[in-house]
């Protein structure tokens, strides 16, 4: 191939110019190999606390909710136990209304059966006279 001293001279001029893009781009490859293990230790630092992150948040969900239950179990123990001693509170005055209640139901009883008595004797002797 016949080249003039002018073409020849651009095309050394292009071929100097592609082999410092060549010598470039070679230099750019391995400043980026060598800030790959660099890059790879940061993502999996960044990754484990994001793990450590979102363990603590679920542990720190886990305390709250056995916390809440822990509430909810005490105040259902509580209203048990006021509610316990409200029902054993009406028993008791209950059993006091209903023992007034027999005491006096007994004495209408006597009197009742006292009267009857009575009564049965005056008929009886009123049979009697006649």
């Amino acid at each position: 191939m016949n080249t003039t001293p002018r073409a020849q001279s651009v095309l050394d001029a292009f071929h100097a110019e592609l082999l410092i893009g060549v010598v470039d781009l070679k230099t750019t490859v391995d400043e980026l190999q060598a800030s790959l293990p660099e890059a790879k230790a940061e993502l999996s630092a960044a990754a484990d606390r994001v793990v450590a992150a979102g363990t603590k948040a679920c542990s720190d969900f886990e305390a709250m909710g056995h916390g809440l239950m822990a509430a909810v179990r005490k105040e259902v123990s509580d209203e048990r136990q006021a509610s316990l001693a409200a029902s054993h509170a009406n028993a008791s005055a209950t059993k006091r209304l209903l023992e007034d209640f027999a005491k006096f139901f007994w004495l209408l009883t006597g009197l009742n059966i006292f009267g009857t008595l009575i009564l049965v004797a005056v008929l009886v002797v009123l049979l009697l006279k006649h």
